[in-house]
């Protein structure tokens, strides 16, 4: 296999990853704002908070798939990196014009992955602390009629 098809996998892989990581962070996101309104405040608000801030950089890295596709194809600098997430990129394309900003992909799996696990921690902990409701009375067995003659 030569090195432009390897990095088109290794592409195709990233591109994936990312996407189904952004599916279950929105997921997550809709889980929460829907759960029950019995679950702390604070806790649901901080993981409401943690995993929107989360999708952002969910958003930006599927943004970033095209440009990952030129700096493999195009760009000598594509060799000397060790991974595809340290990979500079030129984010000039999808930024308004004049601005010159250079990213690593890591730069934005980090902060989405790191959000949409503290969301879910805070989730799972607001979820411990939400109180039960209280169980009703077990309803008494119906008396037949015959039953008191019997």
């Amino acid at each position: 296999m030569r090195m432009d098809q390897v990095g088109m996998t290794t592409l195709g892989y990233f591109t994936i990853s990312a996407s189904v990581l952004c599916v279950i962070t929105v997921a997550s996101l809709c889980w929460v704002a829907a759960g029950p309104a019995r679950m702390p405040r604070a806790l649901r608000a901080l993981s409401l908070l943690a995993l929107a801030v989360s999708a952002v950089p969910a958003v930006l890295t599927l943004a970033l798939t095209p440009l990952l596709a030129g700096a493999l194809t195009g760009t000598p600098a594509a060799e000397d990196v060790a991974t595809l997430y340290s990979l500079p990129l030129d984010l000039g394309p999808i930024l308004p014009a004049g601005a010159a900003v250079m990213i690593a992909p890591k730069h934005l799996v980090w902060p989405h992955v790191l959000g949409l696990l503290i969301g879910l921690v805070l989730y799972a902990i607001a979820a411990i602390a939400t109180p039960r409701e209280a169980l009703e009375a077990a309803p008494r067995k119906a008396r037949l009629p015959m039953s008191k003659h019997h």
